[in-house]
């Protein structure tokens, strides 16, 4: 049996709780006192909380996001079995993990929730739905917001004015310190986009929609798609999924990510000290089953749908700089060959989805050249599968794609398109 704080308290870190002193920070630089090695139950307690990891072959502390914060932890104190597992989770936690997700996790607990869909942007001529779903940590306005600069609310009405532009927010936070978190996966994100969606698209139900989606977010877009193509025609994924026509992938690590991996070795832990989403961690893994299986579905329906008027343009972006020393996805694992235009966009992972303007962000145009190939696209689609009626004066048949139907008399309304 090892007691998780004594765990932390290598080299010096002592997580004792103690009057007047921050806990979590060393004391004298060493940590030494009469708390140091005892196991102090405590129920409920304010820490500030730091972090400690294993790397480059020496113990480095990381105050880091949670330096200054006060979190509410519920039991420091709990003790788990097997030594050797319990402090490879804690000392093999990489900076970049904590640097990459648990930041950006930790800082969208912080603010209030931001779920469901928001519209960005409308017009009275729209023909189209773009719709933003974001990653892994992000929520439906940071995550594409850069020095104030929301991209598809301040710059692309300017470039695609015909369209209606909507962010979708889902909980997508790794861990909570102090509010309960959603366990729903890619699976129930997919279910509840597509329910959203439904609501907001019912005086419109039958425009295209062209999704942008960044890490996660590309997954639960498939998902959604993969499971329109099994459900029944009244269920919200099929009428969503059947009007599909396009979506934009950045960074979507279709093959999973190391960073996953790093993040699963540490619940055995997380679960005595934060809440955790261990279905969104487990989706993620590198090469888990559930991604081999979605990706493989989600092929399958793309290329089913290929030579229908349903057809879905695809395309891949993927990040090239890594993201705190590590690449989080690299050209393999964001893209599926054969299946759509492959471009890179001079960014690490959590930038590859913000620009600043249209002149001078490169990333920008690279994506707005994608959705205006989408666009350009899907007009002719729609206007190939319009009905077309004609009517003649012998009793004949009035012809469309629904059926065939016949009106006897001498009527002549000569031919139009819907």
């Amino acid at each position: 049996m090892i007691d998780i704080r004594r765990a932390f308290m290598h080299d010096g870190l002592d997580l004792s709780f103690s009057p007047g002193r921050p806990a979590g920070c060393p004391r004298n630089g060493r940590g030494r006192g009469k708390e140091r090695g005892q196991a102090i139950p405590i129920a409920r307690f304010k820490l500030s909380a730091w972090l400690f990891t294993y790397h480059a072959g020496r113990y480095k502390a990381i105050p880091g996001f949670l330096r200054h914060s006060k979190y509410e932890i519920r039991s420091l104190t709990s003790s788990v079995t097997g030594a050797s597992s319990t402090y490879s989770a804690i000392l093999c936690i990489k900076q970049t993990l904590i640097m990459t997700i648990f930041r950006s996790s930790a800082k969208a607990s912080e603010s209030e929730p931001q779920y469901g869909i928001k519209v960005l942007y409308d017009s009275n001529e729209a023909e189209v739905d773009i719709v933003f779903v974001h990653g892994l940590g992000g929520s439906r306005d940071a995550t594409w917001t850069i020095d104030d600069v929301c991209w598809p609310q301040a710059l692309l009405p300017q470039d695609l004015p015909k369209t209606r532009i909507m962010t979708f927010g889902y909980d997508s936070r790794v861990v909570s310190f102090t509010s309960a978190l959603s366990q729903n996966g890619i699976v129930g994100n997919a279910e509840d986009l597509c329910a959203q969606l439904s609501r907001f698209r019912a005086s419109s139900p039958e425009r295209p929609i062209i999704f942008v989606a960044h890490s996660l977010g590309g997954l639960v877009c498939a998902q959604a798609v993969v499971a329109g193509n099994r459900s029944s025609p009244s269920d919200n994924t099929q009428i969503i999924s059947k009007h599909v026509r396009g979506i934009v992938f950045l960074g979507t690590p279709f093959c999973g990510s190391e960073i996953a991996n790093w993040v699963s070795r540490l619940n055995k832990v997380a679960d005595y000290i934060f809440e955790s989403n261990k279905a969104n961690i487990s989706d993620l893994k590198s090469k888990s089953d559930t991604l081999q299986h979605l990706i493989e579905e989600f092929a399958n329906v793309l290329r089913k749908r290929d030579n229908s008027d349903d057809t879905i343009l695809t395309t891949f972006f993927y990040e090239q700089l890594k993201t705190q020393g590590v690449m989080v996805v690299d050209r393999n694992s964001a893209t599926i060959p054969g299946r759509g235009d492959m471009i890179s966009i001079q960014a690490d992972h959590k930038n590859i989805c913000k620009f600043r303007s249209r002149e001078d962000d490169e990333g920008y145009g690279l994506v707005l050249g994608a959705l205006r190939k989408m666009m350009v696209e899907v007009p002719v689609k729609q206007k190939s599968s319009s009905p077309v009626f004609n009517f003649n004066n012998d009793g004949a048949s009035i012809m469309n794609q629904a059926g065939q139907q016949t009106i006897n008399g001498g009527m002549n309304f000569g031919s139009f398109a819907r």
